[in-house]
C-alpha cells in the first residue's frame, strides 16, 4: 500500500511539477510587484493612514501600513457595501486614503461594484515600476 501510495504521489507531483514551477516563478515576480507597493506605502504614507487592494494578501503581509481587503476573500467587510454598489462610499467610511493594485482589477470592480461617478472620487496618482497604479481617494 505504501509502494502505491508512492507511487500516485510521484505520478501527481510529476503531471503538476510545471504548473507548480509556473506558480513559484510567477509568485516570484509578484513579490516584487508587492514589495513595490509596500516601499511606496511606506514612503507616501503616515502611519496611521489605511490602503486598500483587492489583492490584499501579500501586500498586507508586507505593508508597514494597515491594508483593507476589497474582493472580500480575506474577510467580508466590504461585502454589503460592494453589492449595493457603493464602494467609493465604504472606503470613505472606512478611512481609506489609497487604493494600490492592478489597474484592471480597479476598473474592473468599480464597474461592477462601485458607483457609477467613481472617477470623480478615485484618481490615480502614481505609477509603480511593474504597473500597479495608486490611487487617492479623494474626500468630498
Amino acid at each position: 500500500a505504501s509502494a502505491l501510495l508512492a507511487a500516485g504521489t510521484a505520478l501527481v507531483l510529476f503531471a503538476l511539477g510545471p504548473v507548480f514551477a509556473r506558480e513559484i516563478l510567477d509568485n516570484g515576480r509578484l513579490l516584487h510587484v508587492w514589495k513595490d507597493a509596500a516601499r511606496w506605502a511606506e514612503a507616501h504614507t503616515s502611519p496611521g493612514d489605511r490602503v486598500a487592494s483587492f489583492n490584499s494578501g501579500t501586500f498586507g503581509y508586507l505593508a508597514p501600513r494597515a491594508v483593507i481587503n476589497l474582493d472580500c476573500v480575506v474577510n467580508n467587510r466590504a461585502l454589503p457595501w460592494l453589492e449595493r454598489r457603493r464602494l467609493v462610499e465604504f472606503l470613505r467610511r472606512e478611512r481609506i486614503r489609497f487604493l494600490i493594485d492592478d489597474p484592471w482589477y480597479v476598473k474592473r470592480y468599480f464597474s461592477y461594484y462601485g458607483e457609477p461617478d467613481w472617477r470623480e472620487h478615485v484618481a490615480p496618482v502614481d505609477t509603480l515600476p511593474r504597473g500597479l497604479i495608486v490611487w487617492e481617494v479623494r474626500e468630498r
